[in-house]
Protein backbone atom coordinates (compact mmCIF):
# COMPACT_ATOMS: atom_id res chain seq x y z
CA UNK A 1 0.00 0.00 0.00
CA UNK A 2 3.01 2.60 0.84
CA UNK A 3 4.15 2.22 -2.80
CA UNK A 4 0.73 3.77 -3.50
CA UNK A 5 0.22 6.04 -1.03
CA UNK A 6 3.31 7.98 -0.99
CA UNK A 7 3.23 9.08 -4.21
CA UNK A 8 0.10 10.36 -3.92
CA UNK A 9 1.05 12.10 -1.04
CA UNK A 10 3.47 13.93 -2.73
CA UNK A 11 1.18 14.94 -5.05
CA UNK A 12 -1.50 16.33 -2.68
CA UNK A 13 1.68 18.10 -1.04
CA UNK A 14 2.39 19.66 -4.12
CA UNK A 15 -1.22 20.82 -4.81
CA UNK A 16 -2.45 21.71 -1.71
CA UNK A 17 0.30 22.98 0.36
CA UNK A 18 3.22 25.53 0.10
CA UNK A 19 5.45 24.38 -2.76
CA UNK A 20 8.60 26.34 -4.02
CA UNK A 21 7.33 29.50 -2.47
CA UNK A 22 3.24 29.25 -3.91
CA UNK A 23 0.65 29.97 -1.57
CA UNK A 24 -1.78 26.90 -0.87
CA UNK A 25 -4.75 26.70 -3.06
CA UNK A 26 -7.25 27.66 -0.10
CA UNK A 27 -5.19 31.08 0.37
CA UNK A 28 -5.21 31.57 -3.53
CA UNK A 29 -8.92 31.26 -3.57
CA UNK A 30 -9.69 33.15 -0.36
CA UNK A 31 -7.20 36.29 -1.23
CA UNK A 32 -8.53 36.13 -5.10
CA UNK A 33 -12.09 36.51 -3.62
CA UNK A 34 -11.58 38.95 -1.13
CA UNK A 35 -9.69 41.19 -3.56
CA UNK A 36 -12.61 40.46 -5.98
CA UNK A 37 -15.95 41.42 -3.59
CA UNK A 38 -13.33 44.50 -2.20
CA UNK A 39 -12.69 45.88 -5.44
CA UNK A 40 -16.15 44.81 -7.67
CA UNK A 41 -17.15 48.28 -8.75
CA UNK A 42 -13.30 49.29 -10.34
CA UNK A 43 -13.18 45.49 -12.09
CA UNK A 44 -17.00 46.36 -13.10
CA UNK A 45 -15.94 49.64 -15.26
CA UNK A 46 -14.06 47.05 -17.44
CA UNK A 47 -15.86 44.09 -17.60
CA UNK A 48 -19.52 45.59 -18.04
CA UNK A 49 -18.37 45.26 -21.54
CA UNK A 50 -18.48 41.73 -22.03
CA UNK A 51 -22.34 43.14 -21.42
CA UNK A 52 -22.07 45.44 -24.39
CA UNK A 53 -20.72 42.94 -26.69
CA UNK A 54 -23.51 40.70 -25.56
CA UNK A 55 -25.89 43.07 -26.77
CA UNK A 56 -24.64 43.39 -29.70
CA UNK A 57 -24.63 40.14 -30.30
CA UNK A 58 -28.43 39.77 -29.72
CA UNK A 59 -29.07 42.95 -32.06
CA UNK A 60 -26.97 40.66 -34.76
CA UNK A 61 -29.09 37.96 -34.51
CA UNK A 62 -32.37 39.88 -34.30
CA UNK A 63 -31.28 41.47 -37.61
CA UNK A 64 -30.41 38.06 -39.11
CA UNK A 65 -33.69 36.92 -37.66
CA UNK A 66 -35.80 39.64 -39.88
CA UNK A 67 -33.31 39.84 -42.79
CA UNK A 68 -31.37 36.31 -43.73
CA UNK A 69 -29.54 38.67 -46.94
CA UNK A 70 -27.43 40.46 -44.05
CA UNK A 71 -26.21 37.16 -42.45
CA UNK A 72 -22.22 38.20 -43.72
CA UNK A 73 -22.82 41.64 -42.58
CA UNK A 74 -23.57 40.02 -39.58
CA UNK A 75 -20.83 37.56 -39.68
CA UNK A 76 -18.31 40.12 -39.90
CA UNK A 77 -19.85 42.41 -36.75
CA UNK A 78 -19.23 39.22 -34.85
CA UNK A 79 -15.89 39.11 -36.37
CA UNK A 80 -15.21 42.86 -35.04
CA UNK A 81 -16.99 41.96 -31.38
CA UNK A 82 -13.87 39.10 -30.72
CA UNK A 83 -11.32 41.49 -31.32
CA UNK A 84 -12.90 44.11 -28.79
CA UNK A 85 -13.86 40.99 -26.69
CA UNK A 86 -9.37 40.63 -26.82
CA UNK A 87 -8.90 44.43 -26.11
CA UNK A 88 -11.52 44.58 -23.18
CA UNK A 89 -9.85 41.05 -21.58
CA UNK A 90 -6.73 42.59 -22.25
CA UNK A 91 -8.28 46.04 -20.11
CA UNK A 92 -9.56 43.16 -17.15
CA UNK A 93 -6.59 41.41 -16.68
CA UNK A 94 -4.29 44.72 -16.72
CA UNK A 95 -7.12 45.96 -14.27
CA UNK A 96 -6.80 43.00 -12.06
CA UNK A 97 -2.64 43.47 -12.07
CA UNK A 98 -3.26 46.97 -10.82
CA UNK A 99 -5.93 46.27 -8.04
CA UNK A 100 -3.53 43.50 -7.09
CA UNK A 101 -1.10 45.97 -6.48
CA UNK A 102 -2.86 48.17 -4.41
CA UNK A 103 -2.89 50.73 -7.39
CA UNK A 104 -5.84 52.54 -9.10
CA UNK A 105 -7.08 51.37 -12.38
CA UNK A 106 -5.85 53.28 -15.51
CA UNK A 107 -8.52 54.45 -17.36
CA UNK A 108 -7.44 57.13 -19.69
CA UNK A 109 -7.27 57.08 -23.08
CA UNK A 110 -3.55 56.56 -23.03
CA UNK A 111 -4.14 53.27 -21.45
CA UNK A 112 -6.76 52.28 -23.93
CA UNK A 113 -4.54 52.92 -26.78
CA UNK A 114 -1.49 50.94 -25.40
CA UNK A 115 -4.34 48.09 -24.65
CA UNK A 116 -4.79 47.69 -28.15
CA UNK A 117 -1.39 47.39 -28.92
CA UNK A 118 -1.34 44.49 -27.54
CA UNK A 119 -4.26 42.60 -29.36
CA UNK A 120 -2.47 41.51 -32.19
CA UNK A 121 0.29 40.33 -29.84
CA UNK A 122 -2.19 38.15 -27.98
CA UNK A 123 -3.83 37.02 -30.70
CA UNK A 124 -0.93 35.76 -32.31
CA UNK A 125 -0.03 34.08 -28.78
CA UNK A 126 -3.27 32.29 -28.83
CA UNK A 127 -2.61 31.29 -32.56
CA UNK A 128 0.68 29.19 -31.26
CA UNK A 129 -0.79 27.80 -28.61
CA UNK A 130 -3.09 26.53 -30.63
CA UNK A 131 -0.21 25.01 -32.86
CA UNK A 132 1.67 23.83 -30.38
CA UNK A 133 -1.25 22.45 -28.87
CA UNK A 134 -2.36 20.49 -32.15
CA UNK A 135 1.53 18.81 -32.43
CA UNK A 136 0.87 17.01 -29.10
CA UNK A 137 -2.71 16.20 -29.93
CA UNK A 138 -1.30 14.01 -32.97
CA UNK A 139 -1.13 11.07 -31.61
CA UNK A 140 -4.77 11.43 -29.97
CA UNK A 141 -6.08 12.71 -33.58
CA UNK A 142 -4.57 9.96 -35.24
CA UNK A 143 -5.86 7.16 -32.70
CA UNK A 144 -9.29 8.69 -33.00
CA UNK A 145 -9.16 8.26 -37.15
CA UNK A 146 -7.57 5.45 -37.70
CA UNK A 147 -7.73 2.49 -34.63
CA UNK A 148 -11.66 2.28 -35.94
CA UNK A 149 -10.67 1.78 -39.52
CA UNK A 150 -7.93 -0.48 -39.10
CA UNK A 151 -8.56 -1.70 -35.69
CA UNK A 152 -11.92 -1.93 -34.48
CA UNK A 153 -12.26 -5.46 -34.96
CA UNK A 154 -9.32 -6.10 -32.47
CA UNK A 155 -9.89 -3.79 -29.74
CA UNK A 156 -12.67 -3.64 -26.93
CA UNK A 157 -14.73 -0.30 -26.88
CA UNK A 158 -13.53 0.27 -23.34
CA UNK A 159 -9.59 0.08 -23.84
CA UNK A 160 -10.14 2.38 -26.84
CA UNK A 161 -11.16 4.88 -24.46
CA UNK A 162 -8.77 4.14 -21.85
CA UNK A 163 -6.05 4.66 -24.61
CA UNK A 164 -7.43 7.67 -25.91
CA UNK A 165 -8.04 9.18 -22.40
CA UNK A 166 -3.98 8.12 -21.82
CA UNK A 167 -3.34 9.75 -25.41
CA UNK A 168 -5.28 13.38 -24.18
CA UNK A 169 -2.95 13.57 -21.45
CA UNK A 170 -0.22 15.68 -23.15
CA UNK A 171 -2.93 18.05 -23.85
CA UNK A 172 -3.42 18.40 -20.41
CA UNK A 173 -0.03 18.51 -20.08
CA UNK A 174 1.29 21.16 -22.41
CA UNK A 175 -2.02 23.12 -21.86
CA UNK A 176 -0.54 23.82 -18.14
CA UNK A 177 2.67 24.40 -19.70
CA UNK A 178 2.01 27.29 -21.65
CA UNK A 179 -1.29 28.79 -19.67
CA UNK A 180 0.54 31.88 -18.65
CA UNK A 181 1.36 32.88 -22.23
CA UNK A 182 -1.44 35.55 -21.96
CA UNK A 183 -0.56 37.07 -18.91
CA UNK A 184 3.56 37.02 -19.90
CA UNK A 185 2.22 39.22 -23.12
CA UNK A 186 0.53 41.42 -21.68
CA UNK A 187 2.53 42.19 -17.95
CA UNK A 188 5.79 41.72 -19.01
CA UNK A 189 5.91 42.53 -22.81
CA UNK A 190 6.88 39.00 -23.77
CA UNK A 191 5.88 38.05 -27.67
CA UNK A 192 5.19 35.22 -29.58
CA UNK A 193 7.54 32.16 -29.14
CA UNK A 194 9.01 34.07 -26.00
CA UNK A 195 6.05 34.04 -24.11
CA UNK A 196 5.24 30.48 -24.40
CA UNK A 197 8.93 29.74 -23.23
CA UNK A 198 8.56 32.35 -20.44
CA UNK A 199 5.44 30.59 -19.21
CA UNK A 200 6.95 27.37 -19.66
CA UNK A 201 10.02 28.25 -17.59
CA UNK A 202 7.11 29.27 -14.97
CA UNK A 203 5.44 25.64 -14.48
CA UNK A 204 8.69 23.78 -14.81
CA UNK A 205 9.22 21.88 -11.47
CA UNK A 206 5.50 23.48 -10.48
CA UNK A 207 3.21 21.45 -12.90
CA UNK A 208 1.09 19.45 -10.15
CA UNK A 209 1.19 22.93 -8.00
CA UNK A 210 -0.29 24.79 -10.59
CA UNK A 211 -2.35 22.51 -12.08
CA UNK A 212 -4.03 21.59 -8.45
CA UNK A 213 -4.63 25.19 -7.44
CA UNK A 214 -6.00 25.91 -11.00
CA UNK A 215 -8.27 22.89 -10.63
CA UNK A 216 -9.39 23.57 -7.16
CA UNK A 217 -9.81 26.81 -8.45
CA UNK A 218 -12.13 26.06 -11.35
CA UNK A 219 -14.38 23.52 -8.93
CA UNK A 220 -14.89 26.25 -6.69
CA UNK A 221 -15.35 29.39 -8.74
CA UNK A 222 -16.64 27.51 -11.59
CA UNK A 223 -19.36 25.48 -9.27
CA UNK A 224 -20.72 28.89 -8.10
CA UNK A 225 -20.91 30.07 -11.93
CA UNK A 226 -22.51 27.20 -12.65
CA UNK A 227 -24.55 27.54 -9.83
CA UNK A 228 -25.58 31.16 -11.07
CA UNK A 229 -26.22 30.16 -14.67
CA UNK A 230 -28.71 27.50 -13.84
CA UNK A 231 -30.49 29.38 -11.57
CA UNK A 232 -30.65 32.40 -14.25
CA UNK A 233 -32.03 29.71 -16.80
CA UNK A 234 -34.23 27.92 -14.66
CA UNK A 235 -36.00 31.74 -13.59
CA UNK A 236 -36.34 32.63 -17.11
CA UNK A 237 -37.58 29.07 -18.20
CA UNK A 238 -40.44 30.00 -15.32
CA UNK A 239 -41.47 33.02 -17.62
CA UNK A 240 -41.09 31.96 -21.06
CA UNK A 241 -42.73 28.31 -20.66
CA UNK A 242 -40.56 24.77 -20.79
CA UNK A 243 -40.57 24.75 -24.65
CA UNK A 244 -38.50 27.63 -24.80
CA UNK A 245 -36.77 26.90 -22.21
CA UNK A 246 -35.23 23.63 -23.09
CA UNK A 247 -34.22 25.46 -26.57
CA UNK A 248 -32.56 28.30 -24.81
CA UNK A 249 -30.48 25.80 -22.97
CA UNK A 250 -29.35 24.31 -25.97
CA UNK A 251 -25.99 25.63 -26.72
CA UNK A 252 -26.66 24.48 -30.32
CA UNK A 253 -30.20 26.14 -30.86
CA UNK A 254 -30.51 26.90 -34.61
CA UNK A 255 -32.94 30.01 -33.93
CA UNK A 256 -30.55 33.34 -33.96
CA UNK A 257 -32.63 34.95 -31.82
CA UNK A 258 -32.70 32.32 -28.81
CA UNK A 259 -28.66 32.06 -29.54
CA UNK A 260 -28.65 36.24 -29.36
CA UNK A 261 -30.44 35.99 -25.89
CA UNK A 262 -28.53 32.95 -24.70
CA UNK A 263 -24.91 35.23 -25.40
CA UNK A 264 -26.93 38.12 -23.78
CA UNK A 265 -27.47 35.75 -20.41
CA UNK A 266 -23.84 34.87 -20.66
CA UNK A 267 -22.35 38.11 -21.04
CA UNK A 268 -24.26 39.56 -17.76
CA UNK A 269 -23.02 36.78 -15.92
CA UNK A 270 -19.28 37.16 -17.48
CA UNK A 271 -19.65 41.20 -16.12
CA UNK A 272 -20.19 39.86 -12.93
CA UNK A 273 -18.17 37.12 -12.22
CA UNK A 274 -15.19 36.57 -14.89
CA UNK A 275 -12.94 39.59 -12.38
CA UNK A 276 -12.92 36.85 -10.20
CA UNK A 277 -11.54 33.81 -12.02
CA UNK A 278 -8.72 36.66 -13.73
CA UNK A 279 -8.29 37.90 -10.19
CA UNK A 280 -6.99 34.46 -9.39
CA UNK A 281 -4.68 33.73 -12.31
CA UNK A 282 -2.98 36.99 -11.95
CA UNK A 283 -2.16 35.98 -8.60
CA UNK A 284 -1.21 32.59 -9.25
CA UNK A 285 0.84 34.05 -12.05
CA UNK A 286 2.63 36.50 -9.77
CA UNK A 287 3.80 33.62 -7.28
CA UNK A 288 4.90 31.48 -10.00
CA UNK A 289 6.90 34.00 -11.29
CA UNK A 290 8.45 34.91 -7.89
CA UNK A 291 9.23 31.11 -6.94
CA UNK A 292 11.26 30.99 -10.37
CA UNK A 293 12.53 34.49 -10.03
CA UNK A 294 11.41 35.59 -13.59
Amino acid sequence: MTPVIAPVQRIWYHVYNMSNNLPSATRLIRDSWGLFIKTWNESLQVSIWFLYYGLVYLAVNLIIKIAPAFTIIGLLISLVILVFWSWSIIRLIETSFWLDAGEKPKLDRKAMRASWRIVIPLLWVGILQILVLLGSAIPLIAWEFLAPVYLAAWINPVIFNIIAIVLFLPLIYVGIRLGFAQLATIKDKKRGMNALAVSSEMVNKNWWAIFGRQFLALVVFGGGLWIALTLLFLILGAIVGPDKFLQLADPNAQAPVLRGIRALLEGIVQAAVLPLFVIFAVKLYKAAKRSHDI
